[in-house]
């Protein structure tokens, strides 16, 4: 029996909030720059529209969210079974979301946007 992964890839919440505050920082972490910080708006560039507001870019998902009476583009890494990293600038956060719905994906992909839907809001106020 041969096992294979789709990926390899695995972090802890902790580190991939990290990953995104680095994004969120445009780049920097602890005033060095990782990544430059031209290299980061044009991967979180939509590239392709999928619906409306919502595209894709290199690697990233691209949105925009009405929150209130205010829209918030957000970006976010997205990966299987629900594991998200979603960058909001215009409201200072970061958030990941994990779970477990391996190539599932009514639960692994809609959960987590349930989730921003109602997280979003909170996150304004």
């Amino acid at each position: 029996m041969i096992l294979r992964k789709s990926a390899g890839l695995r972090l802890a919440p902790p580190d991939l909030a990290r990953i995104g505050q680095m994004v969120l920082r445009e780049g920097m972490w602890q005033q060095r720059e990782l990544v430059p910080r031209e290299w980061l708006r044009e991967s979180m560039t939509s590239r392709v529209t999928i619906d409306g507001d919502f595209g894709y870019g290199y690697h990233w998902y691209t949105g925009v969210a009405r929150v209130g009476e205010r829209s918030v583009r957000w970006n976010a890494g997205v990966g299987n079974g629900g594991q998200r990293v979603t960058i909001v600038p215009e409201l200072d956060a970061v958030v990941v979301i994990t779970g477990g719905n391996y190539n599932d994906f009514a639960n692994g992909f809609m959960v987590p946007n349930r989730v921003m839907r109602e997280l979003l809001p909170v996150l304004a106020a």
